[in-house]
């Protein structure tokens, strides 16, 4: 469907994989290229090509030294899911209009309050702490539930946050331990219907994380236009963003009464300051998290048996 839409002259293209070897980026990079240089031409087409990845080696960085392109650094020391303030998350963001000066504002603020704030008021530590209290005592899953769609995508990185950080086979002395809760990302109120019924009566195990944003970009007073019939007119002139607060309210009220464990991490607004806070603070957490089960959160050996795989399904040479 994409490529039915793309008027390549006004395209630029931002290829991202580090080692240049990854096949998702890379196989779609090859035929994005192959078309844009069909309506293009070779010249023009690599004027239009970006090229995040190393800034030294690799198969990528191979690509781009020979066909020209603009290049932006991986940093060595960064893992994908701790990239977002980095090159890797900012081009793309920038592209797309966001505030990047604000995102970093916000980690900054964030990052600087984690180093100063005391326990029971430090957000990163506090989510951690409970968390692993939370696993120590069964509950293995952490459910991870914006009441906000343009968060949703929040929800589908911390799931890759804590699953690549914290799901780990051995422990820092090399003692086999298997650790690692396991992330679940879900949206409210959507999923007040579609998953609180197992939240609240399923198995004890797990754990849930809303997040709820105070003030929304816009908002919606609801008419009145059936006022004699109860079903719908109790709800009239209520805006759409206390219906939101209400039903996230209901929701942690349900789970507490079933003495199911539910915590609230509470946002400002949906400005790119307060967002770029979350994900910091939600970083730092996981940081804190790998030094509570003694795990290394900043590494994925797990990750690299598949890769072998594939290579070796797909004939790669010498795999």
């Amino acid at each position: 469907d994409l490529l039915e839409k793309i008027d390549w002259k006004k395209t630029a293209l931002n290829v991202i994989s580090k080692s240049g070897d990854t096949i998702e980026p890379m196989s779609v990079f090859t035929l994005l290229r192959d078309r844009m240089l069909r309506a293009l031409g070779a010249d023009k087409a690599s004027m239009r090509i970006i090229a995040t990845t190393d800034a030294k080696k690799g198969t990528l960085r191979q690509i781009a030294d020979e066909e020209g392109y603009a290049t932006l650094p991986v940093p060595d020391n960064v893992g994908g899911r701790f990239s977002v303030f980095t090159e890797v998350g900012m081009f793309p963001a920038l592209a797309a209009g966001v505030g990047v000066d604000d995102l970093w504002k916000g980690a900054e603020r964030e990052n600087a309050a984690f180093w100063k704030t005391s326990v029971m008021r430090n957000v990163p530590l506090l989510f951690a702490g409970l968390q692993f209290l939370g696993y120590r005592k069964g509950k293995t899953i952490s459910v991870m539930m914006p009441y906000a769609e343009r968060l949703a995508l929040v929800g589908t990185w911390y799931r890759q946050l804590w699953a690549e950080s914290l799901g780990k086979k051995f422990d820092r002395q090399k003692k086999t331990v298997h650790a690692g809760p396991t992330p679940v990302a879900a949206v409210g109120p959507a999923d007040q219907h579609s998953q609180i019924q197992l939240y609240n009566e399923g198995p004890y195990d797990k754990l849930t994380t809303f997040i709820e944003v105070d003030s929304f970009f816009e908002d919606f007073r609801l008419p009145d236009p059936f006022p004699h019939l109860e079903g719908v007119s109790y709800f009239s002139g209520f805006s759409f963003s206390e219906i939101v607060h209400h039903e996230r309210q209901a929701a942690a009220e349900a789970l507490a009464g079933n003495r199911r464990p539910n915590g609230t991490l509470r946002l400002p607004d949906l400005s790119a300051e307060s967002v770029g806070g979350l994900l910091q603070a939600l970083m730092s957490a996981a940081a804190v998290m790998g030094e509570l089960l003694d795990v290394n959160a900043f590494d994925q050996p797990g990750v690299e048996a598949g890769k072998q795989a594939m290579y070796r399904l797909m004939g790669r040479k010498n795999y």
